[in-house]
């Protein structure tokens, strides 16, 4: 039960902070004068991974790392999800 929890709690946290750094990475894409066709890329589920690559070509590295690491600790949570049934 309590492992069910602690894995509950992290499934939503670091899919809360992926959604927070992605919005946070396509702003400062806008504000970094970069081209607006770019941004409509980073918001569309199939090439939403492009933001990061931008981003870190950018020079945003922090929210890049922010990105990723959630993104790893959700992809780890889901699974430890999927293997307890």
């Amino acid at each position: 039960m309590t492992q069910d929890l602690i894995v509950s709690a992290t499934l939503i946290v670091s899919f809360a902070v992926f959604v927070t750094a992605h919005c946070a990475l396509a702003f400062r894409l806008v504000t970094a004068l970069q081209p607006s066709w770019r941004v409509v890329w980073t918001l569309l589920p199939p090439t939403a991974w492009l933001a990061a690559y931008w981003g870190y070509r950018a020079g945003l590295r922090g929210n890049v790392v922010v990105w990723g690491v959630s993104l790893l600790v959700y992809a780890v949570a889901l699974g430890m999800a999927h293997a307890a049934g």
